[in-house]
């Protein structure tokens, strides 16, 4: 059996909110860490299994992608503007890392 994660991350230039689901779509960790490629690598690493991580385009992405795609098994970089469920309901760092996990 693979043990997936599935990983979001609200990126902000100091920060990076985060949320962590298994494969059923529980919540497994969910916090903020540090925006620093030492920070993230430590993270990722920390991470068992098969993971797989999302996050919104933004003036870091190409930068965040080169850093992780290493570390991880699939990452994908989502426009939010055609992204309706992060459009929709209600807004804060922790409700956004979630729904792109």
């Amino acid at each position: 059996m693979i043990n997936r994660k599935y990983v979001g991350f609200d990126v902000h230039l100091a920060t990076i909110a985060f949320c962590i689901l298994d494969g059923a779509g529980k919540i497994l960790w969910e916090g903020v860490f540090g925006n620093r490629a030492e920070t993230i690598r430590d993270f990722l690493g920390g991470i068992r299994g098969e993971v797989h991580l999302t996050f919104e385009q933004g003036t870091q992405a190409a930068w965040l992608y080169d850093l992780v795609k290493p570390l991880i098994s699939n990452v994908v970089v989502c426009n939010p503007r055609y992204n309706r469920v992060v459009l929709c309901g209600d807004k804060s760092d922790r409700i956004d890392a979630r729904k792109t996990g």
